[in-house]
């Protein structure tokens, strides 16, 4: 009967074939799509229907469709709908990505091995809205996920990416897309990155980690120059982003809030030989980060950062925090080769108290709107005390190592001694 219906589905595409641009093969909640004028052929087996040499049990498919719409290759689409995905795919993955569905939770798993050689790179739509689902990308190749206006509360991790290649983040245009994790959440983060990520695109996103870090990547994490929306990091347990090998920001807009542990925490990979292992390079864009916890950072490298442009707001309210927090070297300058030009400026309030550690009364931090424990550079934009600062002017700047000034503009502050 299941069969009899299915040819009867398909004779009816067939009639309809002038209009219809696609064939969808349905299989629950997971649609295949397939151009109509690659579907002029179709095997049938005793149990199974071939389409481009990809068989399906028809015991599986539920109907077939035509549709005026025709979907690119390596597209698939993800929509969320309270307690429930559906996932709608380009018939050219069937056999490359593989899906499984459980209420609103979405796993997707990409078979496919660089080794393979250049292939088709995969974008992931993901839309809609969810207060019990996830996402979960596994895979080795590397691919893009396009957040196009979707909001996931889950128990555990809402957003998993799981996969060491490059990952292109697009934050669409005019879109609000929201992530918060719960009490089950086993990863380091509400949105949580093994790869290196790359963020373009003009919307908004927003993350809360309500048990650990935010946001966090395993690699390194860059806002490329076509990043001109806005991430907000609205809470965090500990660290509002937590990068291993380096953090670029190049354009775009990041604000912190309601951070227990430093605002972005950048830390060394276990290989040394990892590019800008253990750095933060700023070139443009806005970053507002508030330092209220006990010794918590704004902005924290465990090896060199270097500020050529950009504007930044450090306000340092927490017992021993730090605006910037530099274990290597700080160069601050403008990049006159650069098409923008921009002068970095860097503002800073200080107002907290010395921290003592409650396990060890002799290990104390002294609030600074930067520390540099290697040496300081500035050549070129400004440095900027807030007047209200509690920190004084010839104290809110501590450099270890040696200071060079070349060509730079100080306001309300001094040198650093």
């Amino acid at each position: 009967m299941r069969r009899i219906l299915i040819l009867l589905s398909v004779s009816l595409f067939s009639v309809g074939a002038a209009l219809a641009q696609s064939l969808n093969v349905h299989e629950g909640q997971v649609t295949y799509s397939y151009p109509y004028d690659e579907t002029t052929t179709m095997t049938y087996g005793t149990n199974t229907l071939t389409i481009n040499g990809e068989e399906f049990e028809l015991a599986n498919i539920t109907s077939i469709t035509g549709s005026s719409e025709q979907l690119s290759p390596a597209q698939v689409y993800v929509n969320y709908d309270g307690t429930t995905a559906t996932i709608v795919m380009s018939g050219d993955l069937r056999g490359r990505v593989t899906a499984q569905i459980s209420g609103a939770n979405v796993s997707l798993t990409d078979v496919a091995v660089a080794e393979e050689g250049e292939l088709a790179e995969v974008t992931y739509h993901l839309s809609g809205a969810s207060s019990d689902g996830s996402f979960l990308h596994t895979g080795s190749y590397k691919c893009a996920v396009s957040l196009e206006g979707v909001s996931l509360q889950s128990s555990a991790c809402p957003m998993q990416i799981d996969n060491g290649k490059r990952i292109d983040i697009i934050v669409a245009e005019g879109t609000q897309n929201t992530f918060c994790d719960g009490g089950n959440n086993m990863r380091k983060s509400a949105f949580w990155v093994k790869g290196h990520a790359e963020f373009s695109g003009a919307g908004v996103l927003n993350i809360t980690g309500t048990q650990r870090h935010a946001y966090s990547s395993n690699e390194y994490t860059q806002l490329k120059k076509s990043f001109t929306g806005t991430i907000n990091i609205l809470g965090a347990a500990s660290d509002g982003m937590h990068v291993d090998q380096y953090y670029e920001q190049r354009n775009g807009k990041v604000t912190f809030a309601n951070i227990a542990g430093d605002n972005i925490d950048v830390a060394c990979t276990t290989d040394a030989q990892d590019e800008f292992n253990g750095q933060v390079i700023i070139s443009g864009g806005v970053l507002n980060c508030v330092a209220n916890g006990d010794d918590a950072k704004c902005i924290k490298s465990e090896a060199s950062m270097a500020i050529t442009g950009g504007d930044l707001s450090l306000r340092c309210t927490g017992d021993g925090s730090k605006g910037l927090s530099v274990a290597g070297d700080l160069l601050v300058e403008q990049d006159v080769e650069a098409a923008s030009n921009v002068r970095p400026r860097i503002y800073m309030l200080a107002t907290g108290d010395e921290y003592v550690n409650p396990a060890d009364a002799s290990d104390t931090s002294k609030c600074r709107g930067i520390k540099v424990k290697g040496s300081f550079t500035f050549n070129g934009g400004t440095i900027e005390r807030d007047p209200s600062s509690t920190i004084k002017s010839s104290k809110i700047i501590s450099v270890d190592g040696d200071y060079i000034y070349k060509a730079a503009t100080y306001s309300n502050c001094s040198f650093p001694k």
